[in-house]
């Protein structure tokens, strides 16, 4: 055929890839009109369009075609139609199999393969991706297939699942310090004897916070199955000794700390001090006199009586006791006359063997007797010294019997000379201790103790002290230490080496690092009134109390930076203009020529100061520039204001539909049906959509009560554990029962007293390290996401980090009040507050919930204007009920006290003039406020001077301690005050009366610690 009847625009029919889509035409010819004239017959119109045709007939003038859809063929007649085999024909471009079918072609892919949406390719089909394959272990894809694999200690059991091979995983040594070996399925585990801990009982409980002392060991025994307290005592090994007497029993509690006896181990880098070496002489010495009664010429017959004395004396039994110990007989002295009375130095006394004679004719033998060892002195040992002390006694013995058997007389020159006295004094050692060494000598012992490294000879109480802090010495048998470095300090007393010098400080000659020695860990933080490294080594003068030095620090962390601003605390460092100037000391903070009190856009340059809402935020810098909204809050960050955003919360649901506006709350939950989600509702159960909370407590008033059992803050209606204060409301497993009174927090059903991860669900409960905190949850132990580092409450999931941005003012005062409401700025991402205006009484009040806790900051006044209240508020229940630390800087007229007092507030009214005129007062008022402590040294704050206070609040025992700082100047410290009224509640800081005021640097943090005194 032709192929001229096989074209067709576009079609190449050399291209068996586009045969498929070929129409197959003939064409017929037929007549015309039976009256010849030139009209056409319609052959088509017949058959259904087909005419003659079996699938397409076109008409033609005076004739008409047949043709074929594509997949077909026509046949030799020119009118049949049949089907092209693509297939077999190579008409097709499939990857892997050809189908024909009726007028076309289809791909198909091998199994373990799918086709691609081309229609064309295949693609490898990952079988493991889906239910693992079935494989019960591993699956492992291949190109159109995949195979199973079984874990390390299993094998393949048919083609999916997996059997444990056979094997003894408890090899000799699994476990150590006598714990008993468990075999598992490809593993092990260890019961552990009672104190012992981690995954292979390694770990004896607090044995891994401080090595044994130098040359000596510990013994430490178990206390308390439980909790892993134990005790400790400590001993020298060899001949060594302690220089400085330990303690009789060393005590580690289960919280960590170690006690020496009943006094805490503090300042020190062991609880223990080393043992050190001791020099024992080996020569002792007794000194005798023996008194002859004799006519002869004594002067002239000295050299025959020292003659005749040697060979008397060697021939006592004991003169040769053999072994290491030889005698000798030395500085024999001859006296002439009657000495008989002068006494030898000594304690044992004369001994009169007959009556004296006067006779000036008498003489007395004057002499010194030595034992000495043979052995080296380093060897000598007290039991060597002890023999020498025997060997002088039996010298003694001797003498003293020969004289009583009258055997001890001398011939001298043929006239005999007897014995009228014997004075012999007990033995001695010439000990010759060196300055930096201490002495010590009994009866039968004597030594020299070196003053070990770390320590020194205190010359004047001749004892061996530590090293203070500051100072190290790294060789023993010193009469001081040594100075650290300029800048540098030691920051434990009893450094041993320059290294310990650690703590850099610059900027005053004085310590700076307060550094705990916790289970093998050093750790450090600057003192008050210094910053710097996060490690707290490095540290230089703080004088805002901000949390930056005034000078940069040779260290790399952020806080090593020199304060933007050093004179006014500004913990953010914010600087919009870049100029070196931070923003809080900058009269012109975005440098376009308005100074700040004047711009409308005070960190964003906006020179033509446009203001289209005229709510006194410039354009430029206004989150919403057509609508007023002076507070500029933005709920959702981004970047849009609340009053024009219309997804406030960015959670999906326009806010006109939105049951909660401003917090995400996609799911819209709203139990009771009042139109107000539950997230947000604050009363969950009652409707209740005016929302009505008078007493700002966060419950609405149409389900309070008022009954609150343990004084968290929480009603007992609504209290997960209502007998214990739980004002965080923790409930890890969320079954209702808060984690205080839950004795299985995680519901993994390993009890807490013995979970190692009690927040994490862990059923195997490892902890390798046996350091008490599970492999699962080791660094971020509530798992938050927050490392347990940089977590200011690392066992509560719903607070990581110190945050005030959300804030919610609390005005106190009465709607009579001539003056503003407080403004608040917050900064630094939450973590510092400025209030300018001289307002009435408020507080910002964070929205988080706290127990036991932290809670510092830095106040800072700055202006010369005003000496009225500043301060903060702790466990805020309601705007009647909570505690205030005020802070006046001088008394006044109207019942205003200087100095810092700390108050409960339990009004009976609320906010208005009868609360106002209590929180001015400096004395109780009845029915209002509660005195709990003052300053008795009513110290009023001072213009722009940074004060950095502390306060620990332990609710479960009602503790509540306040201390503040003027630098490294402790100014006020409470004491112990113990008030339980309040176990709980919001924080938040308060002024009254007072502009400018800065709270810096906030840091609050959970804390179950007792503090310290």
């Amino acid at each position: 055929m032709p192929a001229a009847l096989h074209a067709r625009a576009g079609v190449d029919v050399n291209d068996p890839l586009q045969k498929p889509s070929m129409i197959h035409t003939i064409k017929c010819l037929t007549h015309v009109s039976k009256d010849h004239s030139d009209q056409d017959t319609d052959e088509c119109v017949i058959n259904g369009g087909r005419g003659p045709c079996d699938q397409i007939c076109t008409n033609e003038h005076g004739s008409y075609r047949c043709s074929c859809q594509a997949g077909y063929q026509l046949d030799v007649d020119g009118v049949s139609c049949f089907d092209i085999n693509e297939c077999d024909e190579a008409q097709h471009d499939c990857q892997q199999t050809c189908l024909n079918i009726v007028g076309s072609f289809t791909c198909i892919c091998d199994g373990g393969f799918l086709l691609n949406p081309d229609g064309r390719t295949c693609s490898d089909i990952n079988e493991c991706a889906g239910n693992n394959g079935g494989c019960e272990h591993g699956c492992v894809n291949t190109m159109g297939s995949y195979s199973c694999t079984c874990q390390s200690g299993y094998e393949l059991s048919g083609s999916t699942s997996c059997i444990e091979i056979e094997t003894d995983n408890c090899v000799p040594g699994a476990c150590d310090n006598g714990g008993t070996c468990v075999d598992g399925d490809n593993t092990f585990s260890c019961v552990c004897l009672p104190g012992f801990k981690g995954e292979r009982c390694q770990t004896a409980p607090c044995s891994e916070d401080y090595d044994p002392p130098l040359n000596g060991g510990k013994a430490c025994s178990v206390t308390d199955d439980t909790t892993g307290s134990m005790f400790c005592t400590v001993y020298c090994r060899d001949d060594k000794e302690f220089a400085i007497r330990p303690a009789q029993v060393y005590t580690c509690w289960a919280n960590g700390g170690w006690f020496a006896d009943s006094d805490p181990v503090v300042g020190k880098s062991s609880p223990w001090p080393d043992c050190t070496g001791r020099y024992r002489p080996g020569r002792p010495h007794m000194l005798g006199a023996v008194h002859y009664f004799s006519s002869i010429d004594c002067l002239n017959s000295m050299g025959e009586i020292i003659s005749n004395f040697q060979q008397l004396f060697s021939q006592l039994p004991s003169f040769q006791p053999g072994g290491s110990i030889a005698i000798e007989l030395e500085n024999i002295e001859i006296e002439c006359g009657d000495t008989s009375k002068h006494q030898t130095a000594g304690t044992r006394g004369q001994t009169f063997v007959s009556k004296p004679n006067k006779s000036a004719n008498g003489f007395t033998v004057r002499f010194k007797v030595v034992a000495s060892s043979s052995l080296a002195p380093e060897n000598i040992t007290q039991l060597e010294q002890t023999n020498l002390i025997y060997a002088l006694d039996d010298i003694y013995f001797d003498i003293e019997e020969k004289v009583a058997n009258q055997q001890f007389a001398l011939n001298i020159n043929g006239q005999l000379a007897s014995v009228g006295t014997i004075d012999i004094g007990f033995a001695e050692f010439d000990l010759n201790c060196t300055q930096g060494q201490l002495s010590f000598q009994d009866s039968f012992e004597a030594y020299c103790l070196d003053c070990p490294r770390g320590t020194f000879h205190d010359l004047t109480t001749d004892t061996c002290e530590y090293c203070p802090v500051g100072e190290y010495q790294d060789q023993p048998v010193q009469t001081d230490c040594k100075q650290c470095p300029h800048n540098t300090w030691s920051v434990f007393s009893g450094s041993k080496e320059e290294a310990q010098c650690m703590s850099v400080c610059l900027g005053k000659d004085e310590l700076c690092s307060s550094c705990t020695h916790v289970k093998g860990r050093l750790t450090c933080k600057c003192e008050f009134g210094w910053a710097g490294s996060q490690d707290g080594l490095t540290c230089g003068l703080d004088n805002d109390q901000d949390g930056y030095p005034d000078a940069h620090l040779p260290c790399n962390d952020t806080r090593c930076n020199k304060d933007n601003c050093p004179g006014i605390p500004n913990s953010g460092q914010d600087n919009a203009d870049g100029d070196e100037m931070g923003d809080a000391c900058d009269d012109d903070m975005d440098n376009d020529g308005f100074l700040n009190v004047e711009d409308n856009c005070p960190l964003l340059v906006n020179v033509n100061q446009t203001d289209s809402d005229g709510d006194g935020v410039g354009d430029v810098c206004d989150n919403c520039p057509t609508d007023i909204n002076t507070d500029q809050r933005d709920t959702d960050g981004d970047g849009v204001g609340n009053v024009c955003d219309s997804d406030a919360d960015s959670d999906g649901i326009i806010d006109t539909q939105d049951n909660c506006p401003f917090v995400a709350n996609a799911q819209q939950d709203d139990t009771d049906g009042d139109g107000i989600g539950d997230i947000c509702d604050n009363c969950l159960t009652v409707a209740n959509v005016n929302q009505f909370d008078l007493d700002q407590n966060s419950i609405g008033d149409a389900c309070s009560d008022n009954a609150d059992s343990d004084a968290d803050g929480i009603l007992n209606s609504m209290d997960n554990c209502p007998d214990i204060p739980n004002s965080q409301q923790l409930d890890t497993d969320k079954d209702g029962a808060g984690d205080l009174c839950d004795d299985d927090d995680d519901g993994d059903t390993i009890l807490d007293d013995v979970d190692t991860c009690r927040l994490v669900p862990s059923p195997d409960n490892t902890d390798f390290d046996g350091d008490g905190v599970g492999d699962v949850c080791t660094g971020d132990f509530d798992m938050d996401g927050v490392p347990d580092a940089d977590d200011v409450c690392p066992e509560s999931g719903v607070i990581a980090r110190t945050d005030f941005r959300n804030y919610q003012t609390v005005n106190l005062a009465g709607p009579g009040s001539q003056l503003p409401d407080p403004v608040w700025e917050v900064l630094n991402e939450g973590a510092e507050i400025v209030q300018k205006v001289n307002s009435d009484s408020g507080i910002a009040l964070g929205p988080n919930y706290f127990g036991n806790l932290d809670y510092r900051g830095t106040f800072f006044v700055n202006t010369q204007v005003d000496d009225d209240f500043v301060g903060f508020v702790f466990s805020y229940q309601s705007n009647s009920r909570f505690y205030l630390m005020s802070w006046k800087q001088s008394g006044d007229s109207s019942g205003g006290q200087a100095g810092v007092q700390l108050k409960l507030v339990n009004s009976t009214t609320g906010p208005g003039d009868d609360l106002s005129v209590a929180l001015w007062r400096g004395e109780e008022v009845p029915g209002q406020t509660k005195l709990l402590w003052e300053d008795p040294g009513k110290v009023g704050w001072s213009y722009n001077t940074a004060y950095r206070w502390e306060l620990k609040h332990r609710v479960d025992i009602g503790l509540i301690r306040f201390r503040l700082y003027s630098g490294s100047l402790l100014v006020v410290d409470s004491g112990d005050v113990l008030d339980a009224s309040l176990r709980g509640g919001r924080l938040g800081v308060y002024c009254y009366s007072q502009e400018n005021v800065i709270w810096s640097d906030l840091v609050t943090k959970c804390d179950d610690s007792t503090p310290s005194t």
